[in-house]
């Protein structure tokens, strides 16, 4: 629910997909799964969110602070967003729904199922991950693409980071 209130960027995903699963305690490659980011991205800010006692580490798995008054909040503000879903959904005309058991449905909905290959799933969105670069790379990248015979084979490697304040949001590069 965040995600549609707050965008996409890795935070809300991983805050989002944590406050939807509030009670469980993950490894930071579920995390990464469950949010659909790289466990990579997810490195860059996990350190953050324990300094700010948003997560709590517990034997090496990671979990909601429901101590911290941000998580409160939060987590406040994801039962609000419910609720309205909810009340927009139920007014809309109902349609015949297949009906699934409470065993049926934990079937479906088991992340932690033996027969989910984690590694798979963890490189497949790693692989389509939307990536953030600012207007210097993007120039610098545009041009290595289509001029590659003035460029040597490794340039990519070559780019300048320095940072600028746009940024130009590439898929799956």
């Amino acid at each position: 629910m965040l995600i549609e209130i707050l965008g996409k960027c890795p935070q809300i995903k991983v805050l989002d997909y944590l406050l939807s699963n509030p009670f469980e305690s993950y490894t930071k490659q579920q995390i990464a799964i469950g949010a659909e980011i790289s466990r990579s991205t997810l490195d860059k800010f996990i350190d953050k969110l324990l300094e700010n006692k948003i997560l709590i580490l517990k034997n090496s798995k990671y979990e909601l602070n429901f101590n911290s008054e941000i998580v409160k909040k939060l987590d406040a503000l994801q039962e609000y967003l419910a609720k309205k879903e909810l009340e927009k959904q139920s007014s809309y005309e109902t349609e015949e729904f297949i009906k699934y058991s409470d065993e049926e449905l934990d079937k479906l909905f088991d992340e932690n199922a033996k027969d989910v290959d984690l590694d798979k799933l963890e490189k497949e969105i790693e692989l389509n991950e939307d990536i953030l670069i600012n207007k210097q790379e993007y120039r610098q990248l545009k041009y290595n693409i289509t001029c590659p015979s003035k460029n040597p084979k490794n340039s990519y490697d070559k780019l300048d980071l320095t940072n600028t304040k746009k940024y130009y949001k590439i898929g799956g590069f």
